[in-house]
């Protein structure tokens, strides 16, 4: 059985660096399987904080480095972490941070380092018939600016969904072995990590960087800037 490891996930109001965070959620999952679920956030239809997001990465930090937990995200690497980065001032805090965007497992990168190519959490909720995501982004970033403040309370059980669904992931993956996804043309594709679990993120970076993998079926000059995805790290 894995162990301990804590899940999480940030909506924002979009992708681009003038969006903000509107909430977080994570869970953790200790070696008995027992789930304690934290809700991130400052005001309903407010950005995050500054301090909300400081409290986050220390929480991490303390499960991550003193008490031995994984952290486990889907695009955390290249998305979360660089969004709650932007809203650190403490440079200590920020390398610490750092330090476990590289420590930590995400799912997509290590997917997408060996295949070559992009995919989403949705599919793998399709491809392995898990209960998928509840809503969308665009719906939570819309309610979370406009909307009253019931939707807005929506918006992090939403996200708090999102966080089960990885964690539905996580345990398909310790009890079957593999996971499958659903492509975009319907066709279910199984999916075998490197790792007894999943690879770090250092190691997903070390391996691409080394030799990158660009799929025979991509035409040339169309396959995807994967190393963009943790330029900010460097």
């Amino acid at each position: 059985m894995r162990k301990s490891y804590v899940a999480f996930d940030c909506e924002t109001t979009g992708v681009e660096d003038t969006d903000f965070i509107t909430c977080m959620a994570s869970i953790e999952v200790d070696d008995t399987g027992e789930k304690q679920v934290s809700r991130w956030v400052s005001d309903l239809g407010k950005p995050l904080s500054s301090e909300i997001a400081t409290k986050f990465i220390l929480y991490l930090w303390d499960l991550n480095a003193n008490k031995n937990y994984d952290i486990i995200t889907f695009n955390g690497t290249s998305f979360d972490f660089k969004f709650i980065a932007k809203l650190i001032q403490d440079s200590e805090i920020l390398k610490k941070l750092e330090i476990m965007a590289l420590a930590s497992e995400d799912i997509m990168l290590d997917f997408t380092t060996e295949s070559g190519y992009f995919t989403s959490m949705q599919s793998f909720a399709d491809g392995c018939n898990l209960k998928g995501k509840t809503n969308t982004g665009s719906w939570a970033a819309t309610v979370w600016e406009t909307g009253t403040e019931t939707e807005q309370k929506e918006v992090i059980e939403y996200c708090v969904e999102d966080v089960r669904v990885l964690c539905d992931m996580v345990d398909y993956r310790e009890y079957k072995g593999k996971l499958y996804r659903t492509t975009k043309a319907g066709k279910r594709t199984l999916w075998v990590p490197m790792a007894e679990t999943f690879r770090k993120s250092f190691e997903c970076i070390s391996t691409f960087e080394s030799n990158p993998v660009i799929p025979s079926w991509m035409k040339k000059g169309t396959a995807p800037d994967i190393p963009k995805l943790w330029q900010w790290l460097q």
